[in-house]
């Protein structure tokens, strides 16, 4: 019979077990229901055509909505995705933290005859409306009022602060809709004369000088200034006339569909102030951080390739290097893993796979600051070699001499890339830190000089 017992009790323990689920449900549904009951406005978002925000005194800031919402007055503009996207869920989810019952005609004592803050939406061919006055006395709260004969409420500080946007919060920011790599060619032109054009060609990564075609540019540094131009945004806006008639200087890219952008940014004057610009892709100048300009070269001799090696650091499968704080030869062995390599054996993992990484950041960013015409080749056992092979099995090599470092006048060092040796200088500073970084790799190895 103990079969029947434990039946039972498993009965017994289902019983519970759903006595417990249907209170629990039960529960939820009544907290929803009560979440609910506390929320102001019930109304279907893709059925709301237009919104109107008024604050104090100031001119209202209307939204229509076409097949994308804008802003419609008090001037034409793009909105501010993220900025849209925060205030219209708050609005769809307004609760009232305590309900205080019918105004009788006394707004005066919320702060609703001259509120703070009106909301206007037009759902279909219906029109709602949202009062919100002054704080209540712990000034947690504020007191507002949903249509004409509703009831006077409480609604959190956050609610309204996400609520209480104007037109500056509410219009596009971004200069700029295209992505980097739809960038097919951008011309330069700074008002002292300098400037230049560039031209995608080959593919994405190379670019091209139409005035010094043998100048070979380095992708990356052209690929930075693309990022940093589709980042910028407006600090701030300003009037229609406060863009002087002629720009510090102008940027012209052309996409790969065919279409133009355009950037004109204007002397900021003394100090770090604001700069005014304009793009072709917003309405109105607008205020843009001065430091941009430091970031547009002048010339494409700044975009020239000056790297020590051809090869990128993530294309790099195999170091050797000697100096006199160590030498080793590590392999690539897989994604952030790389072993060292001793005669034919297996190559055995590092413990410190970043002083690897370090290094090659090192090396992918340090250039020469000129190359030495007529150059010589590498002396004989100089005391600092390092030699790459590339994904592809392509050998490049670095030789330097020693240096002090009460001499900190540039290094010389001997680049041998595809057959073909340069001789060029590199800053002091820069052959410190290739030392140092060396130093830490041969750190984790075996191999000692």
């Amino acid at each position: 019979m103990k079969w029947r017992t434990t039946a039972v009790y498993f009965l017994v323990l289902l019983l519970i077990g759903g006595i417990y689920l249907l209170l629990d449900t039960k529960k939820r549904e009544a907290a929803r229901e009560e979440k609910e009951s506390r929320r102001v406005f019930a109304f279907d978002a893709g059925a709301v055509k237009e919104i109107e925000i008024r604050s104090g005194e100031t001119r209202a800031t209307r939204l229509t909505k076409g097949e994308k919402w804008r802003i419609s007055e008090p001037i034409a503009s793009d909105i501010d995705s993220g900025e849209f996207a925060g205030f219209f869920s708050a609005l769809q989810r307004i609760e009232q933290e305590r309900k205080i019952g019918k105004p009788s005609d006394n707004l005066d004592a919320f702060g609703l005859n001259k509120p703070s803050l009106v909301i206007r939406l037009l759902e279909g061919s219906d029109w709602l409306e949202l009062r919100i006055g002054g704080k209540n006395p712990a000034e947690t709260s504020r007191y507002a009022k949903a249509g004409e004969g509703g009831d006077v409420f409480m609604m959190s500080s956050a609610t309204y602060d996400a609520l209480n946007l104007g037109l500056r919060e509410l219009r596009r920011k971004d200069l700029f809709t295209w992505q980097p790599d739809q960038v097919s060619a951008l011309d330069v032109k700074w008002r002292s004369g300098d400037g230049f054009s560039l031209d995608r060609q080959g593919g994405a990564k190379q670019w091209k000088s139409a005035s010094r075609p043998e100048l070979e540019i380095k992708a990356t540094k052209v690929q930075n200034l693309l990022d940093e131009l589709h980042w910028l945004r407006a600090a701030d806006f300003v009037e229609k006339d406060a863009m002087p008639s002629s720009a510090q200087v102008e940027i012209k890219l052309h996409l790969k569909d065919g279409q133009t952008s355009e950037l004109k940014i204007a002397d900021p004057g003394q100090g770090k102030k604001p700069a005014i610009a304009t793009s072709s892709e917003i309405e109105g100048p607008v205020l843009v951080a001065s430091q941009i300009l430091d970031s547009i070269p002048r010339s494409v001799d700044s975009l020239a390739d000056r790297s020590l090696i051809s090869a990128e650091a993530a294309d790099i499968r195999e170091i050797t290097w000697k100096t006199n704080n160590g030498g080793g030869n590590l392999i690539w062995m897989a994604e952030n893993t790389w072993g060292e390599k001793e005669g034919s054996a297996a190559p055995r993992a590092v413990e410190k796979p970043w002083t690897v990484r370090s290094f090659l950041a090192c090396i992918e960013s340090v250039e020469y600051i000129e190359a030495v015409e007529p150059g010589a080749n590498p002396p004989e056992g100089a005391p600092n070699s390092v030699r790459f092979v590339d994904v592809l099995g392509k050998k490049s090599s670095l030789a330097w001499e020693g240096f002090s470092s009460e001499n900190t006048g540039p290094v010389t060092v001997w680049m041998q890339r595809e057959g073909a040796a340069r001789e060029v200088k590199i800053k002091h500073e820069d052959a410190q830190r290739l030392n140092e970084s060396l130093a830490q790799m041969s750190g984790v190895t075996k191999k000692k000089p």
